[in-house]
Formats: structure tokens, sequence, C-alpha cells
């Protein structure tokens, strides 16, 4: 539960922040795995889905910017 409080928390704070930081796509991602984290708690740590969220932002926030 406190895994889908801190990813709501995240989003909420960096919309707040940088409205442009986070697409649509991550911030489905962050609501995705923070649903996967309290309903299959045996399936995913809070380690794991807090790396597959890292992951996910990074990928999103540099890959875009070397393509050009």
């Amino acid at each position: 539960m406190e895994t889908a409080i801190a990813l709501l928390a995240f989003a909420v704070i960096a919309t707040l922040v940088m409205p442009n930081l986070l697409s649509k796509e991550i911030l489905i991602g962050l609501v995705i795995l923070g649903v996967l984290a309290v309903v299959l708690p045996g399936q995913f740590t809070r380690e794991q889905v807090f790396a597959l969220m890292a992951f996910g932002i990074l990928f999103t926030l540099v890959i875009p910017p070397l393509l050009k």
C-alpha cells in the first residue's frame, strides 16, 4: 500500500512542479504499477516497482532528446 501511495504522490508532485515533465503514458504506467503492487503484493516487491518506475521515467526523459 505504501508503494501505491508513494507512486501517486510522486505523480502529483511532478505534475504540479513541472506539468510537462511526465507524459500521459508515464502517468498511466505509474497508476498501473501502483495497482499491481497493491493487487499482487507477492509478485512485485517495493524495490522492483521503484526500479521499473525509475527505468521508465529515465528512458522517456533521456532517449527522445538523444534521437534529435
